[in-house]
């Protein structure tokens, strides 16, 4: 029996709207909330329009976050280290750097950022984006309970996850 293509619409606004933890104007402060809700990072906004808005909801080593800037804003973490992200942007679109790798983020498309890997991103006026951290711990315990072994290199994800094809059973 094949199931119907439908998932109930929530307004990408309304995605996590219960769980803020910061809403400011003040670069420092965004920094400091999306370090919490992260990594370390740097923010350089390339213009007068910002107020980071984010919303995060933790369940330990893994989380998942929605977060918006309102202007253009460049966003460098480096090496993630620690994390997986796994991202898809709602509404507007990003331009990323991961490694060597040029990507254009947008609405209908999902991409996966590996720790190993340094990333950029470029985050215009108008996006909204949800985000999954995994942390790195959790992926190798998982996949080596899965192996039945130990992993003796990084773990490494294709970065482009198409989200507009639905699912089939």
């Amino acid at each position: 029996m094949a199931w119907p293509n439908v998932a109930p619409f929530i307004p990408p606004d309304q995605i996590l709207a219960d769980f803020s933890v910061c809403e400011s104007s003040d670069l420092e402060q965004a920094v400091l909330c999306g370090e919490r809700m992260f990594c370390k990072n740097r923010l350089e906004k390339k213009g007068a329009d910002f107020k980071a808005r984010f919303f995060h909801r933790s369940a330990g080593e893994a989380g998942v976050a929605r977060m918006s800037f309102g202007g253009e804003v460049a966003i460098n973490p480096g090496k993630l280290d620690d994390i997986v992200l796994v991202q898809s942007v709602l509404t507007g679109h990003e331009h990323v750097i991961s490694d060597q790798l040029r990507l254009t983020c947008n609405p209908g498309h999902g991409t996966v950022f590996n720790y190993h890997q340094h990333t950029f991103f470029n985050h215009f006026p108008g996006t909204d984006k949800l985000l999954v951290r995994i942390d790195r711990t959790l992926l190798e315990t998982m996949l080596q309970r899965q192996l039945g072994r130990s992993i003796k290199q990084d773990i490494y994800f294709q970065p482009h996850l198409p989200t507009d094809g639905g699912c089939r059973i």
